[in-house]
């Protein structure tokens, strides 16, 4: 059940692929190493989504599974999509340790 109308959460809201999204954004340079942030920047920022995956397919990704449905993908690749989500479980995993 959408908490919201769903004009707001599947379209006006939604970071659909390809869809230009205004955002206060902080953008971060960090260590794969240590996890430590080299730089930052926070401001006003227009962002677009490369990928619409829904909690089951990051998880069937981060666990090496085939995928049970295609996310939605616009100018990437589910190979490079793959990649990130792994990038950012090794990250969220390093920083659990700290």
């Amino acid at each position: 059940l959408p908490m919201l109308p769903r004009l707001l959460c599947e379209e006006l809201c939604s970071l659909n692929p390809g869809t230009d999204r205004l955002a206060f954004s902080i953008v971060w340079d960090i260590s794969v190493a240590s996890c430590e942030i080299q730089s930052q920047w926070i401001g006003k920022s227009v962002i677009r989504s490369c990928a619409k995956l829904h909690y089951g397919q990051a998880q069937e990704i981060i666990e090496g599974k085939p995928l049970s449905s295609s996310p939605a993908l616009h100018a990437f690749t589910l190979a490079q999509v793959a990649k990130d989500v792994e990038l950012l479980d090794g990250l969220a995993k390093q920083l659990r340790t700290l």
